[in-house]
């Protein structure tokens, strides 16, 4: 399976590691380090709202995470009973 992630651009779910809202990813001096130390990959001019993190790459994406937690299958849909 796949998660679009904004701009034309999925992932393979299975390489999925993490999706972290940009503004908390921020605040943190160790998450700006590691983002540094690993590279980003920006998804064009787009406003970052999340921040996919894959096994190979770091992806910047215009999608908010809660949308994209929601398309991965990680929470129900609106709608949708908590079994």
């Amino acid at each position: 399976m796949y998660l679009h992630i904004g701009d034309d651009v999925v992932v393979a779910l299975a390489d999925l590691v993490a999706i972290i809202a940009a503004d908390s990813m921020e605040r943190s001096t160790d998450n700006r380090n590691f983002m540094q130390k690993v590279g980003v990959e920006l998804n064009g001019d787009a406003e970052i709202n999340a921040w996919v993190i894959t096994k190979n790459k770091v992806y910047g994406s215009p999608v908010s995470s809660l949308t994209l937690k929601k398309r991965a299958g990680f929470l129900p849909a609106m709608g949708e009973e908590n079994s």
